[in-house]
């Protein structure tokens, strides 16, 4: 972080209406939990490009991060009206919805997105993450399976991620998958990789003992 607020803070010196460079600096602080910062490098964005979809994207996630789910909402569907071709702007319609427990209008937006946007293997991957947490467990296996084929990935690599969507679902193989995720070395680069991922699936897994220290470490870092 320290490099990227470096890098960041260069570009407005230069340049002090680039908002680009003010919305990585506000993506930064917010990474860095400096609330008071972050708010204000994404309110100085918008003031000088109040059109800008991903500004506006991305402080619709850090109202996420601070807890101002509704206004989170409220940006991320300007973010989507602003530029509909972007995924991620209806993927963060999806997670405010889900924030505001509105799961099943949330679900319906990850499956919108996956399907405006067949060919990206993120959008498919968010929906079968989402598909785990509604508990819809052929649904979660067809987009994990959709992703594979979008990344490349044969049999073979496809199979800890199906084998994690079959532990998910059968609570008898909670206790052993959870195992295979913490000491595999696939599991183990799950964690070093995407570890809100990682937790998550072993919070699904009912191992939120051993999700905790991963949470943990993630918080002192900052």
């Amino acid at each position: 972080f320290p490099r990227a607020l470096t890098s960041a803070q260069r570009a407005p010196a230069l340049n002090p209406d680039t908002a680009s460079a003010l919305v990585a600096q506000g993506m930064v602080y917010s990474g860095r939990w400096q609330w008071a910062k972050a708010d204000a490098a994404f309110a100085r964005a918008l003031a000088l490009a109040p059109g800008d979809a991903e500004a506006t994207c991305q402080y619709a996630q850090f109202l996420a991060a601070t807890g101002n789910f509704e206004q989170a909402l409220a940006e991320a569907e300007r973010a989507q009206k602003l530029d509909p071709l972007a995924p991620v702007n209806g993927a963060w319609v999806g997670w405010s919805l889900y924030f505001l427990h509105r799961n099943d209008e949330a679900w319906a937006q990850f499956q919108r997105t996956a399907a405006a946007f067949p060919d990206y293997a993120p959008a498919q991957a968010v929906a079968a993450h989402f598909a785990l947490i509604m508990q819809r467990w052929p649904d979660a296996e067809r987009y994990a399976r959709k992703t594979g084929r979008l990344l490349g990935l044969d049999a073979q690599k496809m199979a800890p991620w199906i084998d994690v969507i079959h532990g998910v679902a059968d609570p008898a193989l909670h206790a052993s998958t959870a195992e295979r995720l913490k000491t595999t070395p696939w599991g183990l680069h799950m964690r070093a990789a995407s570890p809100y991922t990682y937790t998550r699936v072993l919070c699904l897994l009912d191992d939120c003992t051993a999700a905790l220290p991963v949470l943990e470490q993630i918080a002192a870092q900052g």
